[in-house]
C-alpha cells in the first residue's frame, strides 16, 4: 500500500522508510502485525504505525537493526491498547487488546 507515495530522506537518520505525502488528499496506511513463538499475532493499531515528521512527510515508526545480536525494541507506541499478559509458569507471554491507551 505505501508503494503508491513517493519515498523521500528522512531528516532524523533513525527512519530509512519514509514517504512525501505532498500529493496526496488521502492516505492509506497498511495493517501491520508482529509474529512471535507459538503463533501469537499482534496486530498494530494504525495510529503507532506512522510517525509525522512534517505536515507532508510520513516515516514507518520502525527503526533498522543491523545487528541480529543487538536488543530490538517493541515501541510502547505500538503497545497502546493491548494488555500483555505473562504466564510466568508456562514462560509465555500474549497479547489482547483493552490494555491502557
Amino acid at each position: 500500500m505505501m508503494r503508491n507515495y513517493p519515498m523521500t530522506s528522512s531528516s532524523i537518520s533513525l527512519f530509512d522508510t519514509c514517504y512525501d505525502l505532498s500529493k496526496s488528499q488521502s492516505v492509506s496506511i497498511p495493517r501491520i502485525s508482529f509474529f512471535f513463538d507459538s503463533d501469537v499475532r499482534v496486530d498494530l493499531d494504525k495510529v503507532g504505525v506512522i510517525v509525522m515528521l512534517k505536515q507532508t512527510e510520513a516515516c514507518l515508526a520502525f527503526a533498522g537493526n543491523s545487528n541480529p545480536t543487538d536488543i530490538a525494541i517493541f515501541r510502547n507506541e505500538h503497545q497502546k491498547g493491548l494488555e500483555v499478559v505473562y504466564d510466568v509458569v508456562g514462560g509465555r507471554f500474549g497479547f489482547r487488546p483493552g490494555g491502557c491507551s
